[in-house]
């Protein structure tokens, strides 16, 4: 199973290679319930300038 810390240094990482730093960093899955096991994956989802903004997100883009 991945630390919180291993999770949140990839996140930097995806962000720096979109050429914008996560404003969010929302986990879904098995972390985010808390029932990770150490075969499992890690889904998550980054959120950007939008919610840095204030602007509201609705459907797709």
């Amino acid at each position: 199973m991945l630390s919180r810390a291993a999770i949140l240094a990839a996140a930097r990482v995806l962000g720096e290679a979109a050429a914008s730093r996560p404003a969010r960093v929302i986990p879904l899955g098995s972390y985010a319930r808390g029932e990770a096991r150490p075969d499992g994956d890690v889904e998550g989802v980054l959120l950007g300038d939008a919610v840095r903004e204030g602007k509201v997100l609705v459907g797709p883009a």
